[in-house]
């Protein structure tokens, strides 16, 4: 319930900012957001996908991970006040965009520690607050006719930074787990388990070009800023439903729930993938409505959202194989959707086929493809006599 209230806070906040701030303000934000998020990769010093299983099955390992977050806080501050003052890489740089990249490497502990102690509502809640913060203080700049950037950027990391804030204010009892970053004994540990990261960085880094890559490409194909933010608009209400599908990915995390996850039935999973797909078009067609702007992208849309079925198919499989530890048949997959988009865009933008719609298309048949990889992977393990 918590975590379907937060996405459709997130849906509102869109429709303020498009509304109130401009499509041309919207669409810096989400292309900057998607840089942010591609140079925030080299905060995962120990593998999330790794370490949210480990920390299961040895319970001490959660120092190491804690060992990393002052750290990467550090480090996200200073990478990120650089790269916006001394180079152009940012459409809209503010200092705030510093403060948000901490909190992100804060929140990727709490992530993994929740998650790993099926304390994922605790999570939710976390996320539900943030969301509510965030769209509250929207509206308070809108009142006071904040500068625009302001109120994009500063309303996120401040609604960010408060939420945690209050979540260890809550759990103080967690506070110790900052001394872990200069505790020697949890970073010898991550120099012992190091040669088992390998496989896992360079999955970290193709899914974060993965989840980054649409809007790059968008960007690419589509010139105007108008027609940018239609765009964006459509596949926001995929964002949504994806987001819900993912929350069964979460949940999987878990080594109980994702034994519960993989016994349902293929009609089971048919049924929840249709409840997603309605709401996918239902969140799509009401951002585009309430956008207020012109020549809505119906088609495109209703064709992006078919992206709901592959996805839904791909969280299962991998959890499967990250519960295997086998990163590398994730990557493989992460690689068919990526080799996929690109060729498939190049494709069409050498035929003069630059439309929502038919972007859209390659969208849906490069998440088929990687479904199918991944599938075939784990079909080919459990077929293996041990």
């Amino acid at each position: 319930m918590r975590s379907g209230a937060s996405s459709v806070l997130n849906l509102l906040a869109t429709v303020v900012t498009v509304r109130w701030f401009g499509a041309d303000v919207y669409a810096s934000y989400v292309v900057d957001l998607a840089l942010l998020s591609v140079g925030m990769v080299l905060l995962e010093i120990v593998p999330s996908n790794y370490s949210v299983f480990r920390m299961q099955d040895d319970p001490s390992w959660k120092d190491s991970v804690a060992a990393q977050i002052i750290l990467t806080m550090l480090v996200a501050i200073a990478a990120v006040i650089v790269v916006g003052l001394h180079t152009s890489l940012f459409r809209s740089y503010t200092a705030w965009m510093a403060l948000y990249a901490a909190t992100v490497a804060a929140k990727r502990y709490l992530d993994l520690r929740l998650q790993s102690s099926g304390r994922l509502p605790e999570f939710m809640n976390l996320e539900f607050s943030s969301s509510a913060i965030r769209l509250a203080l929207l509206i308070f700049c809108f009142v006071l006719q904040s500068d625009p950037t302001f109120a994009v950027w500063g309303s996120l990391a401040i609604a960010s930074a408060l939420s945690q804030a209050v979540w260890w204010v809550c759990n103080s009892s967690e506070l110790r787990v900052l001394a872990k970053s200069v505790d020697r004994h949890a970073w010898l540990a991550i120099c012992k388990e190091f040669p088992k990261f390998i496989p896992y960085y360079s999955g970290i880094v193709l899914k974060r070009i993965k989840d980054n890559l649409v809007p790059l490409v968008a960007e690419m194909l589509f010139s105007p800023r108008e027609v940018l933010a239609l765009f964006f608009l459509s596949y926001r209400g995929v964002v949504f439903a994806v987001g819900q599908i993912r929350i069964l990915e979460a949940l999987m995390n878990h080594r109980v729930s994702l034994e519960r996850a993989t016994a349902m039935s293929a009609t089971q999973l048919a049924m929840l993938t249709l409840v997603v797909h309605i709401l996918c078009l239902i969140a799509s067609t009401a951002l585009l409505i309430a956008s207020g702007l012109n020549e809505l992208p119906w088609f495109a849309t209703f064709v992006m959202s078919f992206m709901v079925w592959p996805v839904a198919y791909l969280v299962m499989e991998r959890s499967k194989a990250y519960s295997q530890f086998q990163a590398s048949w994730v990557n493989g997959s992460i690689i068919v959707y990526i080799v996929g988009v690109g060729t498939l865009s190049l494709v069409m933008k050498t035929l003069g086929l630059g439309s929502l719609t038919s972007f859209a298309l390659t969208l849906v048949i490069s998440e088929l493809f990687a479904v199918i990889f991944i599938k075939a992977k784990n079909r080919s393990s459990d077929a293996t006599p041990y």
